[in-house]
């Protein structure tokens, strides 16, 4: 009976570590929301984002993508349908230009098609236009890059408000050049309040990984011992 009762808390140890090691593995932030191989894509994505402070947002908001670590090889940042967010009347560069944007770097609004490293060739999700942002010509190191292209525009936002855009990022680099599209919001003072990656070329960082593997394998070991007492 001590020998199973040993066992049992033995077990329960490892049960324990298992699941703390998974949380932290949740816990840890990545780098950005979606990772690319070299020369990959994301594909379209929506990003979508609903206001919940009570308190009036009043300031600019960005959006690009940028080089990491060279200037040599441009990756692209594809972009439409900008709801409840863009300059009143060219949301979607239906007006075929940036009219209510500023442009810092390289970009294009065009009514035709763009293609990717791999050849997938992509449209506007509505409409005729979309923006294509090619990363040169702009510093990004503010945002942790080197050069590339990004705009701007006013933003307010009351308790509700919901904004959305479609967005595609198109590698056209290679590991270990972590290329990248982002997102950042300034206040009205100018500070950077809010900024993150949308996609970048790489992996998940090891950190994540570690842990996550670590609690599987433990939850894992765990489950084959109970599986041999029965």
């Amino acid at each position: 009976k001590r020998k199973e009762v040993k066992k049992m808390k033995k077990m329960k140890k490892i049960m324990l570590v298992a699941i703390v090691l998974v949380v932290m593995a949740f816990a840890v932030p990545v780098s950005a929301w979606v990772f690319v191989p070299s020369y990959g894509e994301t594909g379209w994505q929506t990003f979508s984002y609903t206001y919940i402070d009570p308190s009036p947002f009043s300031g600019t908001l960005g959006i690009g993508v940028s080089n990491f670590a060279d200037t040599d090889l441009d990756s692209v940042l594809l972009l439409d349908n900008l709801i409840g967010m863009g300059p009143a009347g060219n949301e979607g560069f239906e007006l075929g230009n940036f009219t209510g944007y500023t442009v810092f770097g390289s970009g294009a609004v065009v009514g035709s098609s763009a293609t990717s490293s791999g050849g997938t060739v992509y449209t506007p999700t509505e409409g005729s236009f979309m923006a294509i942002l090619t990363a040169m010509d702009a510093d990004t190191s503010a945002f942790g890059g080197t050069d590339g292209t990004y705009i701007t525009f006013p933003l307010s936002l009351l308790a509700g408000d919901t904004v959305m855009f479609d967005w595609n990022f198109l590698a056209m680099d290679y590991v270990p050049y972590a290329d990248f599209a982002f997102l950042v919001a300034w206040d009205n003072t100018g500070s950077i309040v809010y900024q993150e990656k949308l996609a970048q070329i790489g992996v998940p960082e090891p950190a994540t990984l570690l842990l996550l593997g670590s609690g599987l394998i433990g939850l894992g070991y765990f489950g084959r011992k109970r599986m041999k007492r029965k």
